[in-house]
């Protein structure tokens, strides 16, 4: 994976952050979510409702984080 900024670590690393920081850009929104991209680093998140998802954006990474989980 990249290099993820501070901002980004903070948000992945925080249970309390709720808002989006400033360098994420809204990609896409559907009702009850929005898919965030960080201007910074480009580590992308789904905000929910009641949740916030880091969303993996290499197929590589994607192929051996669904390896592992099964």
């Amino acid at each position: 994976m990249d290099t993820i900024c501070w901002h980004c670590t903070q948000l992945i690393e925080s249970p309390i952050i709720t808002e989006p920081h400033e360098q994420l850009t809204a990609l896409k929104s559907r009702a009850g979510a929005t898919i965030y991209r960080c201007r910074s680093c480009r580590t992308m998140f789904e905000f929910t409702d009641d949740s916030i998802y880091l969303l993996v954006t290499n197929p590589k990474s994607q192929r051996v984080a669904e390896a592992r989980c099964a």
